[in-house]
């Protein structure tokens, strides 16, 4: 009930917590309360409390060991993305036979199975299974990877071209709307008309401080480039979107 209490209790405020210590220092903790300090085994004691220290030492010095292998012969060759994909199935097998080795000389002690027979069905399992993936799945894995990533590169192409047109015709049009929709070629016309409208004494000059009148100007819906260009945005982005949902599953 204790332990059962101190994990529920450090798991609602996210606390890290060991449900293996957290049972041996209860089981300590009711045996002093009920017999004294002199019904613990403190010899075995004294290992378990060596090994809390121990364990995280040891792994992170093997950590470190790990990164820096992979960092000086994958990451930083001359080729590092093959040198991954050469060294993925290696990474495999080393995971495996320690995993199944353990499981095996953990779980079935009853079965008096002798520690060179565990060794051997780790390593020819894991050996097995690393060629599996060697062959038939990581081929597979490099293709993938390299296509999704010269879609990448070709949206990021188109995107920045059609920035780049998008930006001339504003350049070119001088922000006229109507441009857009027409072409570069007919903003010339589109400003010269306005022009001699503006100059035409024939024609009333509108305004609404003189005539009270409000006028609504109505928005067109974009047409031309313009709307392709926002569909070819649009398109752009709904790729990389579901691309990276893809790569999240």
């Amino acid at each position: 009930m204790n332990a059962s209490f101190w994990l529920i209790l450090a798991t609602a405020y996210g606390l890290p917590v060991s449900t293996t210590h957290t049972i041996i220092a209860a089981i300590v903790g009711f045996s002093i309360a009920a017999e004294g300090f002199d019904s613990i085994k403190w010899g075995s004691c004294s290992k378990i409390f060596i090994s809390w220290v121990a364990a995280p030492a040891i792994t992170g010095f093997i950590g470190y060991l790990m990164f820096w292998l992979v960092r000086t012969f994958v990451l930083k060759s001359n080729s590092p993305f093959n040198r991954a994909a050469l060294t993925y199935s290696l990474t495999i097998f080393v995971t495996l036979t320690i995993n199944i080795f353990f499981v095996m000389h953990k779980g079935l002690k009853r079965m008096g199975l002798d520690t060179g027979l565990k060794l051997a069905v780790s390593f020819g399992t894991s050996f097995v299974i690393a060629l599996i993936f060697q062959f038939l799945i990581v081929g597979r894995l490099k293709s993938r990877i390299v296509r999704m990533e010269d879609e990448r590169e070709t949206a990021e192409e188109e995107l920045r071209a059609g920035m780049l047109s998008v930006a001339e015709e504003d350049v070119m049009c001088g922000g006229n709307t109507d441009c857009h929709a027409q072409g570069a070629a007919s903003c010339e016309k589109v400003t010269s008309l306005d022009d001699e409208e503006a100059n035409d004494p024939l024609k009333p000059n509108q305004n609404k401080e003189e005539t009270g009148a409000t006028f609504v100007v109505e928005e067109e819906p974009p047409s031309g480039f313009k709307a392709k260009m926002m569909l070819k945005l649009k398109e752009i982005a709904d790729a990389t979107y579901n691309r990276d949902l893809e790569g999240e599953a």
